[in-house]
């Protein structure tokens, strides 16, 4: 089976989207990526440059359970703040993979994220850096890119599912 990695800064409609499809398919299964974050009890901000280790290591997590589920039969759909820098990582451990980078404006996804009370990590600051590092890679992903502001889920699932037939998303290890 396919993974596919659904990314973008937060507020960007990532979990929607995943939860969203992984429910549509009678073998979805949806893995957030920041579960795995909370397993570490004395976890470093993952927006840190001192992250990076810490980082790397949780997306290896994240990752050989996608692959698990997906040898298994199971559709994988993987949310999370996945930036293309870990793209050669992820590749390496599940070489066949979509990619889709989901993107509002920044100022839509600074109201999304203040309304969370439950996410620490979505401070105004951290949104905007991640939101400036992501729009570097609109123009080189542009395939994988679904602007989803203004859209319903179903919206976005079926510009998901147009791209998707049409190929869009694949990453292959080269």
């Amino acid at each position: 089976m396919l993974l596919t990695l659904i990314s973008g800064t937060p507020g960007a409609g990532k979990t929607s989207l995943a939860r969203f499809l992984a429910s549509s398919d009678p073998n979805g299964v949806h893995i957030e990526s920041d579960i795995f974050f909370r397993f570490l009890a004395h976890r470093v901000d993952p927006s840190l440059p001192a992250a990076h280790g810490q980082n790397v290591t949780v997306v290896r997590a994240y990752v050989a359970a996608a692959v698990e589920y997906s040898a298994h039969g199971y559709s994988v759909y993987l949310d999370g703040v996945i930036g293309p820098w870990m793209l050669p990582l992820i590749v390496s451990m599940a070489p066949t993979i979509e990619y889709v980078l989901l993107h509002v404006p920044r100022d839509v996804a600074l109201a999304r994220t203040q309304e969370r009370a439950s996410q620490a990590s979505a401070k105004p600051e951290v949104v905007g850096r991640m939101h400036e590092q992501f729009s570097q890679f609109l123009i080189p992903y542009r395939k994988h890119v679904i602007q989803t502001h203004g859209k319903s889920v179903e919206e976005v699932a079926d510009e998901f599912r147009s791209g998707r037939t049409a190929g869009a998303y694949v990453l292959q290890d080269s």
